[in-house]
Order: C-alpha cells, then structure tokens, then sequence
C-alpha cells in the first residue's frame, strides 16, 4: 500500500514515517499542501493519505476538498485528517486508543 504523508512538522514526519516505514509501507513524504496536492495528481498517486489539518500552502480542509474533486481512474484516496492539539486533540486520542484496537500495524501491503 502506497501512503502520502502530508505533515509540515518536522518531528511528526520522523515519528510517523518511521513507524510506516519499519512495517513495510511505501511511503511517499509532503512538507506541505502544495506538494501534497502536486503528488496526488500524479500516476500511481498514493490511495491513502495522512493528512495535517493546518498544512502550509493548502491546508488539510482544502486538500479534502480538492482530493474529492479529482477523478481518479479505478478509485480514490482514502484520507485520514490529522489535528494536533496536545493530550485532548482529535489526533492524539486516535493514534494512542483507537490505532492498537484497529490494528494499523496489521495492514499488510498489497490489501
């Protein structure tokens, strides 16, 4: 499975990438909505996206809108929208309860 990561935060990118990374993911990195969107509209363009809601450029709620508006032959993105908003935020509940219960280190690549 081909996956963007769409993250301007430096640490966040390191910290998520690896974690992608160490399971075998392809992963294809944005610092920015700009690039993101640019790699979206390419062939072969990933079919699943993280994405940070505040993105410099094009921030994560445009890019939602403008992944809805692309015909992609065969399918479309699936896109997880990030925030970050300390121990409280959207994110932060996800990806420390509900990450082990879904088991996203049990995606296998290819499914």
């Amino acid at each position: 499975m081909r996956i963007l990561l769409a993250e301007d935060s430096p640490v966040y990118r390191h910290l998520i990438s690896g974690h992608l990374k160490e399971r075998g993911f392809d992963l294809v990195i944005a610092k920015d909505g700009a690039e993101a969107w640019n790699l979206l509209q390419q062939p072969e363009a990933p079919t699943l996206v993280l994405l940070d809601w505040v993105l410099p450029e094009i921030d994560g709620i445009e890019l939602c809108r403008k992944i809805r508006q692309l015909a992609v032959p065969g399918g479309y993105a699936y896109v997880v929208l990030l925030r970050n908003g300390g121990h409280n935020s959207v994110a932060s509940q996800f990806l420390h309860e509900q990450v082990p219960e879904v088991g996203l280190c049990s995606l296998q690549r290819g499914a």
